[in-house]
Order: C-alpha cells, then sequence, then structure tokens
C-alpha cells in the first residue's frame, strides 16, 4: 500500500478517474507539473442581464482566458427554467433584471442549484451587501460597470475555489 496514490514522480492520473472534478476534464501531463501548480480550469459563467453593453470591458477580460464558456441570459425566469441542477462555476447577476431584482433571483436559484457560486452586480455598501446576502452563498459584489481589474477579481476566487475542490493527492508511507 505504500506509494498507492503516488507514483515518485507525480500522481498515477489512472488513480483520478473516480474524482469528478475539473481534472478529469482535461489532457494531464506529468511534463506540466499540474500537481504542484496553480491552473484555472474551464469555467463556465453565465451572464446575466437585461442590459449587456455595459459588461463589455468585464465580458471582453473573461473571453480572453482560455477554456471559459460564457453564457448569456436575459430573465431571472429563463435563467432558473434552463440552469437547474446543471452545474456551472458561477453565474454573474445583473442587480437589476427584466423580471426580478438580482437578489430575488439568486434566492431562487440557490433553491434550485445550492451549490453554484453567484456574484451580484450593484453599488451596496460593504455592510449592506453583507446584511442582504448572507446565507446565500454569493462570492462577491461586482460594481455597476465592472473592468478587468474586476474580472481578474472573480478568476482570482474562482481559481482559488477551484484549488479547494480539486483532489488533494498525498504520498502515503
Amino acid at each position: 500500500m505504500a506509494d498507492a496514490a503516488v507514483a515518485k514522480d507525480g500522481p498515477e492520473i489512472a488513480n483520478l478517474a473516480h474524482f469528478h472534478t475539473p481534472l478529469t476534464n482535461r489532457q494531464l501531463s506529468r511534463e506540466e507539473g499540474w500537481w504542484n501548480e496553480p491552473k484555472r480550469f474551464p469555467l463556465t459563467i453565465v451572464f446575466l442581464a437585461k442590459d449587456f453593453s455595459r459588461f463589455s470591458v468585464l465580458v471582453d477580460r473573461l473571453r480572453r482566458e482560455q477554456d471559459v464558456e460564457l453564457i448569456p441570459v436575459s430573465t431571472g425566469t429563463a435563467a432558473l427554467a434552463q440552469l437547474k441542477g446543471k452545474q456551472l462555476d458561477v453565474v454573474i447577476v445583473d442587480e437589476q433584471l427584466d423580471d426580478m431584482s438580482g437578489i430575488d433571483f439568486v434566492k431562487a436559484f440557490v433553491a434550485i442549484n445550492p451549490l453554484a457560486n453567484t456574484a451580484i452586480v450593484g453599488s451596496r455598501t460593504e455592510e449592506d451587501f453583507h446584511e442582504v446576502t448572507e446565507g446565500l452563498g454569493v462570492l462577491m459584489q461586482l460594481p455597476p460597470h465592472p473592468g478587468a481589474a474586476d474580472a481578474e477579481a472573480l478568476l482570482t476566487v474562482l481559481a482559488k475555489i477551484s484549488g479547494l475542490m480539486a483532489p488533494t493527492i498525498t504520498k502515503v508511507s
């Protein structure tokens, strides 16, 4: 049983087959040294807004990231129907949609997809934002006109979450 999980020069990829993580979605090789370096894995980002034009800088920055799929949805009702039980990395929600507020959408969304990550666009104070979103699992608030730095902050948070959710492989002695 010594070395059951890890060979001397890296983990045995076959031993990872039972994990349902982004690691199984990529071609991985020992030469990449992927077990020692944090990587941004393929991301599925749903973007929910009634007017996408003010998010062009954010969207442009996210599109430059390798392996990012952006899915636009325009109403809360459509998103709730389309996203029920779907595996997503994050849903970015505008503060006001045509048919409901961003907060109301997140409340309904976590009821049907409790493990999904969300970010809400808004201009609330930090204290008010925390009060309104407490218990909803919202990652962060993005400003009303998010830019490239906001995209970077979001990608950093998602990379940290991916790192926490990735399997830990340790050598068994």
